[in-house]
């Protein structure tokens, strides 16, 4: 499998690179005994069992292709919303079965690429495949009926908010890639704009190492025959300089760091820095929630919360989150799930979300028990939370707060309070919640025993 880049034939060393990528001579021409006038090769015998329509190594894997999108594709590489998956190729296809996108109108081909197709020069480098264990990356196409500049500033923005490494490189007037790596995951996003009435295509090509490909967007459900280390510094953690040592973290509140650190939905406050012990801004938390709630049900499409493009977006939920927000699809899609308090469920009085303030436990958890019941909340009074929790401080919660305390009190020793800030008879629910806190409040997605963690994914294969 490769991508066709036909402004890459150009470029220095791509005769060598392409040189070097031919298939063996001996394995080009078919043996007299068995050549065939058609232009395909003539397939070689073998048993009745087993058919070989092209000479290929013994040792590698016939060709895959799909229209699924493939388990291992990262839950971080940004997908376009309104976008329709149409064809997925796997690292063990052939050159030949490359997927191409519609060449733009200006775009140039010359005789050297188009009859000796060759791997793209750019994937080839930026995924750095002479380390991988894969020979060529996976392929993924999509086409969508948006223009070609909203879906490249989606991507721009939305790589961007979540911590990839990124460089564009404009191959055309009417092209554009990114090249994008994070942690192990190495990939490169192409738009194509579509000519008159044709749709704008998208190429999302990714490369994982072969030391984590199978645990790169695990199943829940099974069991690998290693358990994570919440100590480890590898895989998510590794991003973010002070969780080598986790000791500015309340002993309690470790692993449970580690673990959603690993499942690469936590974003950094500065650099390499995840700042454990800092304030947690409001749309740091909605963001890691809407990350690690659709991470952990990766398995299961249809409990996951789908983000709502600017473009596809109806009523705006609030004011100040308008749709040039970099995390307006974030939050417009947990608010038309119902999942954050708004106008679009009820609550006139809420017009503005605040999203650069400071995340207190009373939104904490108004924002995540709906999660966890996954269903509508029942009404509460202040003498029933006195009479479950018994806070001396009942008078001071809001409402809606004091509907997601009841249910969460139900959820025993899994409920996002004991969880989070211990034994308390003090809720405090304009206190600011720490970003370690916050990350601690997302391992477990459930009610009453039955739900999933962030461990149990990262153990899955």
């Amino acid at each position: 499998m490769a991508l066709l880049l036909s402004s890459c034939a150009g470029l220095p060393g791509s005769q060598t690179l392409q040189d070097s990528l031919s298939a063996d001579p001996s394995l080009q021409t078919p043996p007299e005994t068995t050549a065939s006038p058609a232009p395909t090769p003539t397939p070689i015998a073998t048993p009745p069992s087993e058919s070989v329509t092209s000479p290929t190594p013994s040792d590698t894997p016939s060709n895959t292709t799909s229209d699924v999108l493939p388990d291992n594709f990262p839950i971080a590489l940004p997908q376009y919303p309104e976008a329709n998956l149409t064809g997925v190729v796997a690292p063990d296809s052939a050159a030949s079965d490359a997927i191409e996108l519609v060449p733009s109108a200006d775009s140039s081909t010359t005789p050297e690429s188009s009859e000796n197709p060759v791997p793209n020069l750019e994937i080839l480098d930026a995924l750095n495949l002479s380390g991988n264990s894969e020979p060529y990356p996976w392929q993924t196409r999509w086409t969508t009926t948006d223009p070609s500049d909203t879906v490249r500033n989606f991507y721009k923005r939305e790589l961007k908010r979540k911590a990839w490494t990124t460089q564009q490189v404009m191959l055309s007037q009417a092209e554009s890639s990114f090249t994008v790596r994070q942690e192990n995951v190495s990939a490169i996003v192409r738009i194509v704009a579509g000519e008159a009435g044709q749709p704008t295509e998208i190429a999302i090509d990714y490369a994982i190492t072969a030391e984590t490909t199978a645990d790169a967007n695990p199943k829940p459900g099974a069991t690998s025959t290693t358990k994570p280390d919440a100590t480890a510094t590898s895989s998510g953690t590794t991003r973010f300089s002070d969780l080598t040592n986790l000791d500015a973290i309340a002993e309690p509140l470790r692993s449970s760091v580690a673990d959603v650190a690993k499942l690469g939905v936590l974003t950094a406050k500065e650099g390499d820095r995840f700042a454990p012990s800092d304030p947690t801004l409001r749309r740091d938390y909605v963001r890691w929630l809407f990350a690690a709630h659709n991470r952990i049900y990766a398995d299961r499409p249809s409990e996951q919360i789908r983000a709502i493009a600017p473009e596809s977006s109806g009523t705006i939920a609030f004011q100040d989150v308008p749709k040039s927000d970099p995390d307006f699809a974030i939050i417009q899609g947990l608010a038309e799930a119902g999942i954050l308090p708004s106008a679009l469920n009820g609550n006139d009085a809420t017009t503005q979300f605040q999203p650069n303030d400071p995340l207190t436990r009373e939104a904490l958890v108004m924002w995540k028990v709906p999660l966890d019941r996954r269903r509508s909340l029942p009404t509460a009074t202040i003498d029933a939370l006195q009479n479950t929790w018994g806070f001396q401080d009942t008078e001071q919660i809001t409402p809606l707060a004091l509907r997601a305390l009841l249910v969460d009190f139900q959820n025993g020793d899994l409920s996002v309070v004991r969880r989070t800030f211990g034994y308390t008879t003090l809720f405090q629910p304009k206190k600011v919640v720490t970003r370690a806190e916050a990350a601690a409040s997302l391992w477990y997605f459930g009610f009453q025993g039955e739900g999933r963690s962030a461990k149990t994914a990262l153990e899955s294969p």
